[in-house]
């Protein structure tokens, strides 16, 4: 069978807004489901499910580079505790941890989803003593 498929169904299978519909802006405790590869150097996709039913609820990137790189740390001193500046780390180990989001609707390129509110405290990023929101 041959490969078929419209730009369209391109669209909705990358658009966010059809797999995190299903949430609202808020806090949620969540889960790093898996680590992946940005598209710039030393940057890394962040995919997270909410704990409580399982399923994806966002994605945020950390890039240890340029002006980003202090919001990058202090993202994943909130995920990972333990993390060291100026040690080794294997990107991977952040799998499994769990954080508590405060998510907002953001819109870039076009598409809308949930992401970590940029806007608020530690870029949305809370430590389990900072909950509540």
């Amino acid at each position: 069978m041959p490969i078929k498929y419209t730009e369209d169904e391109v669209f909705k299978s990358d658009s966010s807004d059809v797999e995190f519909k299903k949430f609202d802006p808020g806090s949620y405790f969540c889960e790093v489901k898996e680590v992946r590869d940005g598209k710039k150097a030393n940057q890394y996709g962040l995919c997270f499910k909410e704990v409580e039913s399982g399923e994806i609820i966002c994605w945020d990137n950390l890039t240890f580079a340029g002006r980003a790189l202090g919001i990058a740390n202090k993202k994943i001193k909130m995920i990972d505790p333990d993390f060291k500046v100026g040690e080794e780390y294997n990107e991977q180990n952040l799998v499994g941890k769990r954080v508590h989001l405060l998510l907002a609707w953001e819109t870039f390129n076009g598409r809308t989803s949930l992401r970590p509110d940029f806007k608020s405290e530690n870029f949305g990023y809370k430590k389990d003593d900072d909950v509540p929101f």
